[in-house]
């Protein structure tokens, strides 16, 4: 399934699951991916956020004030919400869109956006992040990293 993701997407998604976890959450949800975009900071979505003023402690504070953390911990893996793996789904269609082989970091925020329903696009609006501005910055922040390498075998990236 991550077959064509950047090995900092996938580790992002890994991250996810492992909020979700450490969380006491049962579900992995997009509020724990957007987690894990922020606190990637050599990632292409990370800097688009940080750029925006938003950090992955703000977020975190957020995030546990509305879904709240459960303090007991269960030690099994916590399954993709339908929601989550929608944003997947539109982060390869991202991805398709702009021509890249790949999925990145910054294709997942874009997911995130266009999903729009979930905890994490709630957030993003209540920050004043739309799919608009996003896009603009991504366009920017890609163009610096371009000479840097793309997709998968390049690493750089995203």
């Amino acid at each position: 399934m991550f077959d064509n993701y950047t090995e900092r997407a996938k580790m992002t998604i890994m991250k996810a699951q492992q909020l979700a976890m450490q969380m006491g959450h049962s579900i992995v949800g997009t509020e724990h991916l957007l987690l894990s975009l922020a606190a990637e900071e050599q990632g292409v979505a990370a800097k688009v956020l940080a750029q925006r003023g938003i950090s992955a402690q703000g977020l975190y504070a957020q995030v546990k004030e509305v879904m709240g953390a459960n303090p007991h911990i269960s030690g099994q893996a916590v399954p993709f919400s339908p929601r989550i793996k929608r944003v997947l789904e539109l982060a390869a269609v991202e991805a398709r869109e702009m021509g890249h082989n790949y999925v990145g970091t910054e294709h997942l925020l874009l997911g995130l956006l266009r999903e729009g329903e979930g905890i994490a696009a709630r957030l993003l609006q209540a920050n004043n992040i739309s799919l608009e501005n996003v896009y603009t910055s991504l366009m920017e922040a890609m163009g610096e990293a371009a000479p840097h390498g793309s997709g998968p075998m390049g690493k750089t990236k995203a």
